[in-house]
């Protein structure tokens, strides 16, 4: 039930944010164009990670036998 809500302000944040990237390398705002790509890394980072541990075999099973 909460994938619907996450997906959408995942979208809409990351428009934003490309948007606002967009922006800021036409203004040559060198720091905010750093800060701004950092954090949309940081987002694709985390999506990456959230789908190999929801597709890759074998990921759950480890977390357990850590724990």
């Amino acid at each position: 039930f909460t994938a619907l809500p996450c997906l959408f302000m995942l979208i809409m944040t990351l428009w934003a944010m490309v948007y606002k990237e967009v922006d800021y390398l036409a203004k040559e705002n060198w720091v905010l164009v750093a800060v701004n790509a950092l954090t949309i890394l940081l987002a694709a980072w985390m999506v990456v990670e959230v789908l190999i541990s929801l597709f890759v075999k074998g990921a759950r099973s480890v977390e357990v036998e850590a724990e």
